[in-house]
């Protein structure tokens, strides 16, 4: 075959487009022979719509389409490389292949109209191949319709116009994946009310309740609650479960039940779902818990005891409903290794961290922190005695000086990202120290004999610079050039400089001569320097241009 098998869903409206070329890939017309039988029929099929349609006759639109189908077909089997050749175990598993996939979402905080277009993507994605492969052939057809792996992944749209028209396809589709688990994720508007056509299709993935492997509900919680109800169940493969209102920062809080079995996710979204939720928490390695309030924080600790993974965003505190549960003492998790803590409020996130005790962290995320306390953080690692690797701090208001209070405590640190909020929307004038703080890494850059070194074993540095600098604190953060494999040295492999917008709008210093020459040096050692954002590396390009000096 010297060309692609042709499929009906290829073009969107097939009768404006038929094509009376010879198909390129007729075996016969290679060998200078006719045109096979299917694909003359096609040939004068093309040809006779077209005249149909310069007459002004009007053949009905379904049996043209149905008639252009079907020739499809026919020549497809006949130019077919797959069928004949191999056997149908193998032609099922080249199949399985194109199953499509459907991971489970990760991004949190965005309401249905702004991702919208994703989600229409993740649909295509999801119907392509399996409806692609349906239109190839009779063979090809009773092939994909064979391989439930195909039909194991799900999207749908409850808010459609046109949902009960849908009814059959979904019903097939669940049925054509026979009893393989299921991913499923099913989304709405929050001005969005249940219809009969909406209840019918909720009733439909229901009933596969115990086939859900991944669920995936963003809508209302009036909406949400009807998936798992009214269909017992003794049994479940619940591995990933997401419970997010419409809008995701609706007071509602979204209550899910499986009839008849509590299911034990290892994977969980939750948005202020937490008393709502009638799971086994035994399980849960990874969490995102977005606006929960601090009782609820000690509650899922307490209940998840395999937990490895915890983002925590917008936590609250509810002062009517308070039911103190804080611990009498250190409240210590010993498996959580990597945990986000993003916008709190600052005094909620004093208490958090003056009561928590993480021993196994090994990565830290903080994000969107208004004013960033070093105290409460160097006592929270201090009694954790954790072996902290990566520390990210990102879009918070901190001083510089007060951060390296804290790394000098971080001795294990390999990766470090630090940055900080734009200064210009608060009043108070503060020292930040970009200088300073490249001053400090160049001269502890050597590790030698120091028994406190000062980031003995970093290797990634990603640092934001609110304030212009020179061009010759910059690389000597690597140690000096003329001993970059001396292993006394900072382990250092990568630099990544971020310019924040007052540096863009104000006075840069043009690019010495001097520091090509050593980021020359630096580059055949293997290291990287690089400017961020990427646009302002132009500023290098151009020194070199002038000076003549390349890599």
């Amino acid at each position: 075959m010297q060309g692609s098998l042709s499929t009906f869903g290829e073009m969107d409206s097939p009768l404006e487009t038929l094509d009376t070329e010879i198909p390129p890939y007729c075996t016969q017309t290679s060998y200078g022979g006719a045109l096979c039988r299917p694909c003359q029929e096609y040939r004068l099929f093309g040809l006779f719509s077209k005249s149909k349609d310069s007459s002004g006759s009007h053949e009905p639109q379904e049996l043209m389409v149905e008639r252009r189908r079907e020739l499809l077909y026919q020549m497809n089997s006949v130019h077919d490389p797959v069928f004949g050749k191999l056997p149908p175990e193998l032609v099922a598993l080249i199949f399985q292949f194109c199953a499509p996939g459907m991971p489970f979402d990760t991004q949190v905080g965005r309401e249905i109209e702004d991702t919208e277009e994703n989600i229409l993507d993740e649909a295509r994605a999801c119907f392509r191949a399996p409806l692609a492969l349906l239109a190839v052939s009779h063979a090809w057809r009773h092939a994909a319709i064979s391989t439930p792996q195909l039909w194991q992944y799900m999207l749908v749209r409850l808010d459609l116009p046109k949902l009960g028209s849908y009814t059959v396809l979904i019903h097939e589709w669940l049925r054509r994946s026979h009893n393989l688990p299921l991913s499923i994720r099913a989304f709405c508007t929050e001005d969005t009310v249940e219809t009969a056509a909406i209840t019918k299709v909720i009733d439909l993935i229901n009933q596969e309740s115990d086939r859900w492997e991944v669920l995936d509900l963003r809508m209302s919680a009036n909406l949400a609650q009807r998936f798992g109800d009214n269909h017992p169940r003794q049994s479940t493969v619940l591995r990933s479960l997401r419970l997010e209102p419409q809008p995701y920062w609706a007071n509602a809080r979204i209550g899910f039940r499986m009839q008849g079995i509590k299911p034990s996710p290892t994977s969980v979204i939750l948005c202020k779902a937490y008393q709502s939720v009638d799971i086994s928490w035994d399980n849960v390695t990874w969490l995102i818990t977005v606006h929960p309030l601090l009782d609820d924080c000690f509650q899922l600790l307490r209940q998840s005891p395999r937990l490895r993974y915890w983002r925590l965003c917008e936590i609250s505190f509810d002062r009517r409903n308070h039911r103190d549960p804080f611990p009498l003492e250190f409240f210590t998790h010993s498996e959580i290794e990597d945990f986000a803590f993003e916008y709190p409020d600052g005094e909620l996130a004093l208490f958090f961290f003056n009561w928590l005790c993480l021993p196994a962290l090994r990565t830290l995320v903080i994000k969107q922190f208004e004013d960033l306390d070093r105290a409460p953080l160097i006592s929270f690692l201090k009694r954790s005695l954790c072996p902290l690797a990566k520390l990210t701090i990102q879009h918070a208001y901190f001083i510089t000086r007060d951060i390296v209070s804290l790394l000098k405590i971080l001795p294990s640190l390999i990766e470090l990202t630090l940055i900080p909020d734009d200064p210009t929307q608060y009043q108070e004038e503060v020292e930040f120290g970009t200088t300073d703080f490249l001053t400090l890494l160049a001269k502890t850059s050597v590790i030698g004999d120091d028994p406190s070194p000062f980031l003995p074993n970093l290797q990634f540095l990603h640092y934001k610079a609110l304030e212009v600098f020179k061009w010759e604190l910059v690389l000597p953060v690597f140690g000096p050039i003329s001993r970059l494999d001396d292993p006394s040295c900072r382990p250092l492999e990568r630099f990544h400089l971020e310019m924040s917008r007052e540096i863009h709008e104000s006075y840069t210093p043009a690019v010495p001569q001097q520091f090509l020459l050593d980021l020359r040096v630096l580059e055949e050692a293997g290291l990287q320097f690089l400017l961020l954002p990427r646009s302002r590396n132009q500023l290098i390009e151009d020194a070199r241009q002038r000076f003549d000096i390349w890599a």
